[in-house]
């Protein structure tokens, strides 16, 4: 018997179209569902973990921004992967080159209860990842020039595999 899991990557199925014309003030999107089908008894693992405040807290720094706060998952070790951004354009290909896209993204969002900001990737495969955390807006559809605040390699087992995010300790 033969069982999968199918992961479904919202950040890479949703992408804004132009806005629609004057007068109209809403916007149009495509959706492209982007899915990932994996041999469930071998997709065991998963990536989680905390991000310090000191990163992602706007009284703290000017630059980041909590709400679009996001860990990138490439596949391969830190020393070889060179993390991109999310680049994803029907109608022009050409202008999102495939090398280096990440293979998943895991939002980072603020538990109510603790305070501290959380992630967790969906389902991978055992084996060695680069996790890269952004906060600042990417535009699925551009090429974007965006700057990593942190990236780390994670070695994975069947389960949960942690790394946080800290912040660089001060000079």
């Amino acid at each position: 018997m033969v069982d999968f899991t199918i992961d479904f990557d919202l950040r890479k199925s949703i992408t804004l179209q132009q806005p629609n014309k004057t007068p109209y003030t809403d916007y149009q999107y495509k959706l492209r569902p982007t899915l990932r089908i994996i041999e469930t008894q071998v997709a065991s693992a998963y990536i989680s973990g905390t991000v310090e405040q000191a990163l992602v807290d706007p009284s703290l720094s000017t630059t980041m921004l909590p709400d679009v706060c996001v860990v990138y998952v490439y596949t391969g070790d830190a020393g070889t992967v060179a993390p991109n951004d999310i680049c994803i354009n029907d109608q022009n290909p050409t202008a999102c080159p495939l090398a280096d896209r990440p293979l998943t993204t895991a939002d980072v969002i603020q538990d109510t209860d603790t305070g501290y900001y959380t992630y967790q990737t969906g389902y991978l495969y055992p084996g060695t990842y680069t996790v890269a955390l952004l906060c600042e807006e990417d535009a699925a559809d551009t090429d974007d020039e965006v700057t990593f605040l942190s990236e780390a390699q994670v070695d994975t087992v069947a389960g949960d595999n942690v790394h946080d995010f800290t912040a660089p300790a001060a000079p």
